[in-house]
Formats: C-alpha cells, structure tokens, sequence
C-alpha cells in the first residue's frame, strides 16, 4: 500500500500538485496502515472552486488507480480554503 501511494504522490508532484504521503495520527485500524495524500499544491483551484465535484471525482480517480483492495477518503481541499487537499487511505477490510 505504501508503494502504491508513494507512486501516487510522485505522478501528482510531476503534474505540479506536489503531493507526500504522511502516516495518519490514528495511523493503525485493526493492524493495517493509514496513510494520508496531501497535495500542497492545486494547479485546477480555481475551477475546482466552481466546480467541487471535481474533487470528489479525482478521489474517486485515485481510488481506481490505487486498486479494490485500498479506501480513499477526502477530507480537505485547497478549493474550500484549506491548507491542502487531503485523502486518507487505507487498506479495505472484510
């Protein structure tokens, strides 16, 4: 899982997002890892402001691309003021 976000985040930095991927402050649940995907950066801000739907789209993007065994959750964006647009992920269970 670690790879693959890792992998996520250095694809984003190349397309000007600059992304990194942090451990979670309730970094484990149930013994699996969560990992945070903070993009500093947002090179769509401003579309993305008139248009949110777009981030809940590039989340669910991120989801596919990460694979079915992974969730994503976003729970910041640049678009609506914060500091960074932020996903956690985390290894599906059940």
């Amino acid at each position: 899982l670690e790879e693959r976000v890792a992998q996520l985040a250095a694809a984003l930095s190349e397309a000007g997002f600059l992304a990194d991927v942090v451990e979670a402050d309730d970094a484990t649940a149930k013994g699996l890892p969560t990992l945070r995907l903070v993009q500093h950066h947002c090179v769509i801000q401003g579309v993305a402001r008139e248009h949110p739907e777009i981030c809940t789209y590039e989340a669910a993007a991120f989801a596919r691309a990460l694979g079915t065994d992974v969730e994503v959750a976003r729970h910041e964006t640049i678009a609506d003021g914060a500091p960074a647009c932020v996903c956690t992920v985390s290894a599906r269970t059940g």
